[in-house]
């Protein structure tokens, strides 16, 4: 069998297999929402680890003391 051939088959494969799973999952809707749940979940943190840069070894305010940066005066501290 020829790749030209073998795309399109895998893709009707997994078509089958997307709609024999949808149509088994309609009996459970709490097994659905909870995989949803939990696909929401991963695309959050998946999504936050992408785009927030968190760096454990300099916290905001180790970056505030070091660079210098306060308050305005309009807000002042206690």
């Amino acid at each position: 069998m020829s790749s030209d051939t073998l795309g399109p088959l895998v893709l009707a494969a997994v078509f089958t297999l997307g709609c024999l799973s949808i149509h088994s999952a309609r009996r459970h809707p709490d097994a659905v929402t909870l995989g949803l749940l939990l696909l929401l979940g991963l695309l959050a943190t998946l999504y936050v680890g992408q785009h927030v840069g968190l760096d454990a070894h300099r916290p905001t305010w180790q970056h505030e003391v070091l660079h210098g940066e306060t308050e305005p005066a309009s807000h002042p501290t206690m």
